[in-house]
């Protein structure tokens, strides 16, 4: 029973390598190949409760398996990018583009980096591949395994059927002497012995035919039983050294796995170094490209500049007419001031008549309604000049209030600093470089040219 358990055990340990081996295939990290790797463990589950081992040994096998099962995941992978985040086309534009302003050996080195992974890539890839031929002909050779253990089995049962009809000979043989010593201790006649006598040598030649075709028989049953053993315990050997073999290359593929993880964390510590003097060179890139951003605002700048002072310049000639419409209204102002002092002179001189007629006539009759009428004549020419001369400070106010914020918006932006400023003056007063037009045409040539007023000469 135990030999029968043990090839049971066996039967289904192979079954669920045949589980076990299409997975390692489909191994990867998607959601579909873990439905199909939690399946499997269902199904393996299952079929060691089925088994008539002990639970020790169901737990030791679930245990085993689950490892194989955890370990498909180092079996096969799929394309690996080492680093996905890193653009490596956008760097080979950048090169493309501006190739003065990047390091050509940085990206020389970037590409034979990218070319050493592309080939260890193939190399894995092909290593891979030589795994699943190998695993496939390990498949076939199990079939062929299974089919000889089912052979070996069948010659097992007409072993015990000859075991059972060796017994069965041996007991008639026992019989046979049995009645051999019976017929010697009768007593018989001579014919009666003869006759007995030819009747068992015919049953003893026909036993004796029958024996030496049973050892024929049995002869070539031995032959064939010895050959059916060697071969067994030639495929026993040859399995366990297969499955030796097979142990030893998982072992190495499994140091070929760490190896290549090391390999890999090593390129990826050397691709970090490459990532980082690429991120230096994409830094000096974005560098140059800041600094030309910086000159081309700069000259756009540069252009706002010199169109708000053409704007400037042009807004000019409105504040110098606004400065000599001020100046008219002070000259007007001013000529109204020399006719108010007229008519105030002419007032006094009437008052001063007035006095002298009143001085003359002291003793005579003066006509009172004549008076009055000279009483109301300077009270309204007081009257009017009082208007004349609060209008006239007003006025006086508002022009110098002008005159100040006009001041101040000239020199605002006179004091507007440009760096093309000389050339722009240089340009619009090629003729007259050292005084300003404005200034000129407004105060004339000595207040233009006078220490005072530095800030209305061109520099």
């Amino acid at each position: 029973m135990s030999s029968i358990s043990s090839s049971e055990d066996y039967k289904i340990s192979l079954e669920l390598g045949g589980i076990i081996a299409p997975l390692a295939q489909k191994a990867s990290l998607n959601e579909q190949d873990f439905n199909l790797k939690h399946s499997a463990f269902l199904d393996l589950s299952s079929k060691i409760q089925q088994l008539n081992s002990s639970p020790e040994s169901k737990a030791r096998l679930q245990e085993q398996f689950e490892k194989l099962l955890n370990a498909i995941e180092f079996f096969e992978k799929p394309d690996i990018i080492p680093f996905p985040w890193l653009d490596f086309k956008f760097n080979e534009i950048i090169i493309k583009e501006n190739p003065d302003n990047c390091d050509t050996s940085r990206s020389q080195g970037s590409q034979l980096s990218i070319e050493k992974d592309q080939i260890m890539t193939q190399e894995y890839q092909k290593k891979i591949k030589t795994l699943e031929n190998e695993i496939d002909e390990l498949k076939l050779a199990i079939r062929k395994l299974r089919d000889e253990n089912h052979e070996n089995e069948k010659l097992k049962t007409r072993l015990k059927r000859i075991a059972e009809l060796e017994k069965e000979n041996e007991k008639l043989q026992k019989m046979l002497e049995d009645q051999g010593e019976r017929l010697k201790e009768s007593v018989i006649t001579e014919k009666e012995y003869e006759a007995m006598a030819k009747e068992i040598d015919k049953e003893v030649t026909r036993i004796k035919n029958e024996l030496e075709e049973s050892e024929v028989q049995r002869v070539e049953i031995r032959r064939q039983y010895d050959l059916l053993n060697k071969t067994y315990q030639e495929m026993k050997s040859d399995y366990k050294n297969e499955i030796q073999a097979l142990n030893e290359k998982i072992i190495e593929i499994s140091n070929r796995s760490q190896d290549i993880e090391n390999k890999l964390k090593a390129s990826q510590f050397k691709e970090s170094e490459n990532h980082s003097l690429i991120e230096l060179a994409n830094k000096r890139i974005s560098e140059l490209q800041e600094e030309l951003n910086n000159k081309e605002t700069h000259l756009q700048l540069q252009n706002k500049c010199i169109e708000e002072y053409k704007k400037q310049l042009e807004d000019l000639e409105p504040a110098t007419r606004y400065q000599i419409h001020l100046e008219n209204c002070l000259k007007e102002l001013e000529q109204k001031l020399a006719e108010s002092e007229e008519a105030r002179f002419e007032q006094m001189k009437l008052y001063n008549e007035l006095q002298r007629q009143i001085s003359s006539q002291e003793t005579e009759r003066i006509n009172p309604h004549r008076i009055k009428q000279l009483e109301d004549l300077f009270m309204k020419s007081g009257e009017k000049l009082d208007e004349l001369s609060t209008k006239i400070y007003q006025t006086l106010d508002t022009a110098l209030t002008a005159r100040t914020e006009s001041e101040k918006k000239f020199r605002k932006l006179r004091k507007k600093k440009c760096p093309h400023r000389e050339k722009l003056f240089t340009r619009l007063y090629a003729e007259k470089k050292n005084p300003c037009e404005i200034c000129i045409n407004v105060h004339g040539h000595e207040w233009a040219k006078s220490p005072k007023r530095k800030n209305n000469i061109i520099s």
